[in-house]
């Protein structure tokens, strides 16, 4: 939740769909994420810091397709 570009109030969600028995395999898509921009390069700063951000749903994007899930976000009202 939010604002939009017109500084109106703003509420998003993102919904998952998971066929085939294929959600349990949601949790750990945020590691192979983050994983994957370690091996090309894009290390975090070291030392302890807030995660939100660092990753995006574009991130996620390849594992959705690996498991044929589908991704939707919607305005909630």
């Amino acid at each position: 939740s939010g604002q939009d570009h017109e500084a109106q109030p703003l509420q998003l969600a993102w919904h998952i769909t998971a066929h085939e028995h294929s959600g349990p395999e949601i949790p750990c898509m945020a590691a192979i994420a983050l994983a994957r921009r370690i091996a090309r390069g894009d290390v975090p700063e070291a030392g302890a810091f807030a995660c939100m951000g660092f990753l995006s749903r574009e991130d996620f994007y390849p594992q959705f397709a690996r498991w044929g899930m589908v991704t939707e976000v919607l305005v909630e009202h």
